[in-house]
């Protein structure tokens, strides 16, 4: 109950900071100005739109793609470079102590792995700490895309899930939504997203509320940092199923094994979780 309590008490804290800083007034005001903007907009600007938004969408998935063949060339040449050390192994060294030297190098490479982690984790904190007003909110839309594309620590719901809200039973778990495919059109949907305030930036009524510049200075960060975390949340969702709540995917027409299903549902895991610090690349082709 006393954590309950707690977080009511954050919650009602944070509603009266937002009525502070935005009252009702200002609302209605950056709701006519923003209304105003998108009327303003020329046929010209929309086509400017699409076709950046199309074009960002052809990019989003084709990087992933990119990624499934990276990754498949190095899986190769680490297969053939273990091949070659255990033929090459001395000859007075038995397979179980070569097997053993390898867990151990692997296992130095997990530690080198955690440890590179805590220090993005720390230099993460120490960023929010030196400046709260530029990670902040940063930190905060990666958060809020990461929960609404996993659908939380139970993954149960989430971007992958929403087959079952738009299809039924019947199309849960299809190859779009369970897949790098809905990373990729999320992505796409931020990015026409920042494009489309972006225009409608240069069609605000001088004066304008100066939230709608802060909006603009910042727009290309926040939209990167949302993005990261729809991959993490895609990524997470998809390991849930791989591994928790296991299932099969549904309209592929041939029928499989239960692991071949669940190892479908780990890779797209690994593709989207590789993506997560290369969504600057869709930033740059804005022009």
């Amino acid at each position: 109950m006393a954590t309950a309590a707690v977080s009511a008490s954050a919650e009602t804290k944070w509603f009266e900071q937002f009525e502070k800083a935005f009252p009702e007034s200002r609302r209605n005001r950056l709701s006519t100005e923003l209304r105003q903007a998108f009327t303003r907009m020329t046929a010209e600007d929309l086509k400017r739109w699409s076709s950046q938004t199309i074009r960002v969408l052809a990019l989003s998935v084709w990087r992933r793609l990119r990624t499934i063949g990276v990754s498949l060339r190095r899986l190769g040449v680490a297969t053939r470079a273990e091949l070659e050390r255990l033929y090459g192994r001395p000859e007075n060294e038995t397979l179980w102590a070569y097997l053993w030297r390898r867990i151990k190098a692997f296992w130095d490479g997990s530690r080198s792995l955690a440890l590179s982690a805590k220090r993005s984790g720390e230099a993460l904190i120490t960023e929010l700490r030196a400046n709260p007003k530029e990670a902040g909110p940063r930190f905060l839309v990666a958060v809020l895309g990461y929960v609404l594309a996993s659908g939380g620590l139970d993954a149960d719901g989430g971007a992958p899930d929403l087959d079952l809200e738009m299809g039924g039973i019947g199309l849960h778990r299809s190859i779009f939504f369970h897949s790098f495919l809905i990373g990729a059109v999320l992505e796409t949907a931020i990015y026409g997203l920042a494009c489309s305030m972006e225009i409608a930036h240069e069609k605000l009524p001088t004066p304008h509320d100066p939230f709608w510049d802060l909006v603009d200075k910042h727009r290309t960060d926040w939209a990167v940092a949302a993005t990261n975390g729809i991959s993490v949340g895609v990524a997470y969702h998809l390991l849930v199923d791989a591994f928790i709540q296991t299932g099969t995917y549904h309209g592929i027409g041939i029928p499989l094994p239960g692991d071949i299903h669940s190892a479908g549902f780990a890779a797209n895991a690994a593709v989207e979780g590789m993506d997560v610090g290369r969504k600057g690349e869709t930033f740059k082709a804005r022009k």
